[in-house]
């Protein structure tokens, strides 16, 4: 059985505070959206990578896809106005042998070959699986300044990507006109989706603060240093 990996490298994260899309920030003497590329061209059970770029930024993937995947089937898709146009435009093109389809953040550099393997596993054993890690702190709900709830924290998780489902389910997120900010949720209406335990380090880099935190754990955990 084989996967499909969907990119997304089209957000321009006006949060970062930078002039260009995050994905093509340098992170340690690479680039950002690197790190995924390599990752998922090392996997035996990877079947294509599917990249989706922002308007004028063809030549930009092209280059990062040409330094980085040498085992692989890749395709490039223009992005669309929102994720989920995005989403469903990479899904459009996917094969039609992939068994399976993975959508990662490019803006997740640090994603590693064994959760990799164990998400693999997992969607195989229950067609859309999701990696989560439990909150550390208290949530509230604020309205106006003002706290209307506290959350239970011990029932909330923060969601990761990759996240896996079955290639049956595909036609879910393209037919659906909603834009949420998590693909799974497309899903979950119709279909049980199933969580694992994320990775601490599979951060996505959105503030500058987070590429700080990237680069510090680059320096200190081998398995990203490669």
């Amino acid at each position: 059985m084989s996967l499909s990996v969907i990119i997304l490298a089209a957000g321009k994260g006006s949060r970062m505070k930078k002039n260009e899309n995050k994905v093509y920030i340098e992170l340690n003497s690479k680039k950002v959206i690197d790190y995924s590329l390599r990752v998922f061209d090392s996997l035996d059970y990877v079947d294509e990578i599917v990249c989706v770029y922002a308007s004028g930024e063809k030549r930009l993937i092209e280059e990062r896809v040409r330094l980085n995947v040498q085992n692989k089937a890749t395709k490039l898709v223009l992005g669309g106005k929102e994720r989920k146009d995005s989403v469903s435009n990479a899904l459009k093109v996917i094969s039609r042998q992939s068994a399976y389809f993975a959508i990662h953040d490019g803006a997740r550099p640090l994603i590693d070959r064994v959760l990799m393997d164990h998400l693999y596993e997992k969607v195989i054993e229950l067609d859309a699986i999701i990696p989560v890690i439990q909150v550390k702190d208290t949530i509230k709900e604020v309205k106006n300044l003002a706290v209307t709830k506290t959350l239970n924290r011990k029932a909330l998780v923060a969601v990761q990507t990759p996240q896996l489902f079955n290639s049956e389910y595909k036609n879910l997120i393209i037919d659906n006109d909603d834009n949420k900010t998590d693909d799974a949720s497309y899903i979950e209406g119709s279909f049980p989706v199933f969580t694992t335990k994320g990775s601490e380090y599979n951060i996505k880099l959105t503030t500058p603060v987070d590429i700080w935190l990237a680069e510090a754990i680059l320096r200190k955990v081998d398995k990203f240093n490669w």
